[in-house]
């Protein structure tokens, strides 16, 4: 049981740090401890119930006001409620399709109960699995999964904060990147964000424009990865006079604008999570605004998805540093000589160097490409689920060999 217990603090620290983070409601007030180490100790024991060789699985998600709105889910109210026990959530679960059903716990009169099931069908499923585009889920739901004996994760809203499988304790990012990676590749299109801001006296300084970008960045290349189809996906720097994408491309598919254009609605949610943030200015209109940044969010990630499809077709995908497809099934036309790489090979962000001529026809392109325009970031994915990321920093070009599994502070020194 030390495993466990490290678990739980672990989860509660977590929890707490994450209630007074900006990615919370200003009227979000975390669970208290005494109620988070009641809900984890109770599910992790009902997790260990075996009968006829069944496995417990569940959710159990914890609300914790009354402000979220009815008709977000289907919800079988119970007349009274169920005592919340291990032995009780264990034969609840034999009820739930763990996929598409929770259990919902409420706190009456001091005393946590299971009040009633809740069901989203395949959008349960697709939000759990990081399709953040699948349904709009409030951000402050504190939710426990149990997938097996001694498995568990512990939730808030849908990011992931910690994991436990029996006798080890897992730390998992809700995105593939850590904190802020790229953040320098996308410095540009960010000052544009802050630009337009600041021509609506909008205060951007209370945003934190990194982290609101990320998520949507992180939901491209899941998706990508999502098809298990393989790609490549090119932003380009702004090119000047002298620069033309046909110096070096062919694109198969050139496109113009997307009418439902990714920034301007980058933006609008930028501008809704800012009166969020300034309640002195917007009194009274928290959940409105609430929803709508939900919509908006919603709506970005249904394009993030949308545009990750178009690697489906051989060939890159090749977008601004604003999500502007500038075309697909496009092939790197480059004849200069392959630059000097050097793979990064830790999180210290020590390097090695390494002979470009060993690589696939893909990465051989993104290398010449980097190398020519500096400012340019190319993912390339491969079937076997990695990515590598080929940029150029202080003058070398780079190779981070798997984007999944590297942590990014050191590496870009931000």
């Amino acid at each position: 049981m030390k495993i466990f217990s490290q678990f739980l603090e672990i989860a509660i620290s977590k929890l707490s740090n994450y209630a007074i983070s900006n990615e919370m409601p200003t009227d979000f007030v975390c669970p208290d401890h005494a109620i988070i180490r009641e809900i984890i100790e109770t599910s992790y024991l009902a997790s260990l119930y075996q009968e006829e060789g069944r496995i417990v699985k569940f959710k159990i998600t914890y609300f914790s006001n009354s402000r979220i709105p009815s008709d977000f889910f289907n919800y079988l109210y119970f007349s009274q409620g169920i005592e919340f026990t291990s032995k009780n959530l264990f034969k609840l679960s034999m009820a739930l399709n763990y996929t598409s059903s929770q259990i919902i716990l409420e706190r009456k009169n001091g005393k946590l109960y299971v009040s009633g099931i809740q069901t989203l069908g395949s959008d349960l499923e697709k939000t759990y699995s990081h399709d953040r585009a699948a349904t709009i889920l409030p951000s402050d739901l504190f939710t426990c999964c149990v997938s097996g004996p001694g498995k568990m994760i512990v939730m808030i809203g849908i990011n992931p904060l910690v994991a436990i499988d029996k006798d080890e304790i897992k730390h998992n990012s809700p995105y593939i990147f850590q904190e802020i990676p790229f953040q320098k590749s996308f410095s540009q299109a960010l000052s544009l964000a802050k630009n337009d801001l600041n021509s609506k006296a909008i205060n951007f300084e209370i945003l934190e424009l990194w982290k609101l970008f990320v998520p949507f960045l992180d939901n491209l290349l899941r998706c990508v990865l999502k098809f298990s189809h393989g790609g490549t996906i090119v932003f380009l720097p702004q090119l000047n006079e002298n620069q033309r994408i046909d110096n070096f491309a062919s694109i198969k598919y050139s496109v113009g604008d997307l009418k439902e254009k990714f920034w301007e609605n980058f933006l609008s949610y930028l501008e809704n999570y800012s009166h969020i943030l300034d309640p002195e200015n917007y009194p009274g209109e928290n959940a409105t605004l609430n929803y709508n940044r939900e919509k908006i969010r919603i709506k970005l990630l249904d394009l993030t998805e949308f545009l990750a499809r178009l690697t489906q077709v051989d060939g890159a995908l090749l977008l601004s540093k604003t999500f502007q497809p500038l075309g697909f099934g496009a092939e790197i036309e480059l004849k200069a000589d392959l630059p000097n790489v050097r793979v990064i090979k830790n999180e210290s962000g020590a390097t090695d160097e390494i002979d470009p001529s060993f690589y696939g026809t893909r990465h051989r392109s993104a290398f010449r490409l980097v190398n020519l325009l500096s400012d340019s970031l190319v993912f390339v994915f491969s079937t076997d689920g990695s990515i590598k990321a080929i940029f150029k920093d202080d003058q070398r070009t780079l190779l981070l060999s798997d984007v999944n599994k590297t942590k990014f502070e050191s590496v870009f020194g931000l």
